[in-house]
């Protein structure tokens, strides 16, 4: 047997039993309360990112293991995928075509990549578009090899506006916007007030839901696919934004210790001169 299918049974194997629905829904509890819990942490970054990061990779993993299982929580894929069809208009047909191309991860990293260029020479840093591009990256690399793990087929193709024939969960489209406007996002805020957070972060749940809402809209994924995408995604935008405080913090300290040995230095020469 090829060895992502030999990992795939391994992992259909090992989460058997907690694949039942109390058991995964007790599993999401736990993953909303530790999210929750790191959102509301103040002054304690390090403890809110561990947090938060656990509790969205924890609903990932249920997400992943019903859709493994055929679970619960998959009986909502296909009245959505229906619902969606039933309601296309030429329109809407021009308006998801738009938004998912633009949603698409190599437009968003590239989109992102700018951004992280003006931030990097705002700041006269090169940290913003390494930290952007280096999340986007890992983002999209996980979420692919993930489909190769999960096998999940796409809705059925007689139905897709846009055919697509690889393998559906996680959407790439999900999990590449939500890392890479949600890194964005952070960066942004940084430093800024309660309002103006809430308002990019509002911002930033409304690009995600339209890219999400045009994939199923376009009949290429399942309503479970665009979910967890959009949860690991922000997953990597918290360990993104984690490790850019921690570079950030890391070249402040190294700049004022050699400011510091620059006004040694000067003070020495200047009380030998006199």
């Amino acid at each position: 047997m090829h060895p992502l299918g030999l990992l795939h049974s391994a992992i259909v194997d090992a989460v058997t039993e907690p694949a039942a629905e109390d058991v995964a829904l007790a599993e999401l509890a736990v993953a909303g309360v530790l999210v929750t819990t790191g959102i509301v942490q103040t002054g304690r970054r390090y403890v809110s990112a561990a947090l938060c990061v656990g509790g969205l990779l924890i609903a990932f993993a249920i997400f992943a293991i019903q859709v493994s299982d055929n679970g619960w929580l998959t009986g909502g894929d296909a009245p959505t995928r229906s619902w969606f069809i039933a309601h296309r208009t030429p329109w809407m047909d021009t308006a998801a075509l738009v938004i998912t191309t633009l949603g698409s991860p190599g437009a968003v990293i590239t989109l992102t990549a700018l951004i992280g260029a003006w931030l990097s020479w705002r700041t006269r840093s090169a940290l913003p578009i390494i930290v952007i591009v280096a999340t986007g990256a890992a983002a999209s690399a996980t979420s692919t090899t993930l489909k190769l793990v999960v096998g999940r087929g796409r809705p059925p193709i007689e139905t897709q506006q846009v055919i697509t024939t690889d393998y559906s969960f996680p959407s790439g489209h999900a999990t590449s916007t939500s890392a890479l406007v949600g890194i964005t996002i952070a960066i942004l805020t940084i430093g800024r007030g309660r309002q103006f957070v809430a308002l990019l972060s509002a911002v930033a749940a409304l690009l995600i839901t339209l890219v999400a809402a045009s994939r199923l809209y376009l009949g290429v994924h399942w309503l479970t696919d665009v979910i967890a995408g959009a949860l690991l995604g922000t997953a990597f935008a918290v360990i993104g934004a984690t490790v850019l405080h921690a570079l950030e913090q890391r070249r402040t300290a190294i700049g004022s210790a050699e400011a510091a040995g620059s006004a040694g230095e000067s003070h020495l020469s200047s009380a030998r001169a006199s």
